[in-house]
């Protein structure tokens, strides 16, 4: 259990390859629950309390789904939009391929990236995004879905983010039904969120400038997304990249990093990446 927290292991990934591991041996197998306890608790279960800081989320105490919301809206509704409720009921047994989530992850210096995971078989599609206003997410999202075969884009479900403002245009040009959450509700859509947090483990927040990397290095990272969305991954997620990105930031801020060296330091996060997705 530790070796797989070590690793940012999700408790139901670690449950989940425990039993692939030891299917006749209930002894050597633990519950997400009984995972989540021991982290939360660890003076009762002989653990360090660092172990806190190896969930994705790093949060200190547990908290319910109760006390997660409570803020007010109050950006703009989307208009004339079609509810998650009239969604197909296939869509909801995921017994069939095509059907897809989307969402924004933001990082630093304005930069943004769409993702794209398929609700089946869990494969990740990465736009990266010049910008998060509604014109440019559309723009960005038809242009990669343009490159895609029609017969896997059956349905796309989206929050009520004011980046899908032109979603009639998304439509017009795709032909995908676009169906939304209700508000506040982002367990809805469970596999976008679910990956979302697998690649902040490669891009962390208040670092990452999605910027930085190129078409190859998000395709590497939407592999590993979907090999570690599953209940027991083949090999860990590789490293994040906080250290050198943080590193590189810093000497930003000090002013030892001209415009001349700055280029080659983008270069050489992006290599570290590649070479760290490939081990």
């Amino acid at each position: 259990m530790v070796e797989g927290l070590a690793n940012k292991w999700s408790p139901e990934q670690i449950a989940g390859r425990l039993a692939v591991d030891h299917p006749d041996d209930p002894d050597r197998r633990v519950s997400f629950e009984s995972t989540y306890r021991a982290v939360y608790l660890p003076e009762k279960n002989n653990l360090s309390d660092g172990v806190r800081v190896c969930l994705r989320t790093r949060r200190r105490l547990r908290r319910s789904k109760a006390h997660r919301g409570g803020k007010q809206q109050r950006r703009g509704q989307t208009k004339d939009i079609t509810l998650i409720a009239d969604r197909p009921d296939e869509v909801e047994d995921r017994a069939e391929f095509g059907h897809w989530e989307g969402d924004l992850t933001l990082g630093t210096n304005n930069s943004a990236i769409a993702t794209l995971p398929e609700r089946t078989t869990r494969v990740t599609e990465i736009v990266k995004l010049a910008g998060i206003k509604s014109p440019v997410v559309v723009d960005a999202v038809v242009a990669h879905m343009q490159q895609m075969r029609t017969d896997v884009l059956v349905t796309l479900t989206w929050d009520q983010g004011k980046e899908m403002a032109e979603h009639k245009r998304l439509h017009a040009e795709t032909k995908v039904p676009i169906y939304f959450c209700d508000p506040k509700s982002p367990w809805q859509r469970g596999t976008n969120e679910n990956t979302n947090g697998l690649l902040r483990q490669c891009f962390p927040k208040r670092i990452a400038d999605f910027g930085d990397y190129s078409r190859d290095d998000y395709d590497q990272v939407a592999g590993h997304a979907r090999f570690s969305a599953t209940a027991h991954p083949p090999k860990p997620w590789p490293p994040s990249l906080y250290r050198e990105i943080s590193h590189r930031r810093r000497y930003e801020r000090l002013g030892r990093v001209d415009r001349a060296t700055a280029p080659a330091l983008k270069c050489r996060s992006r290599a570290l990446l590649v070479r760290r997705l490939g081990c």
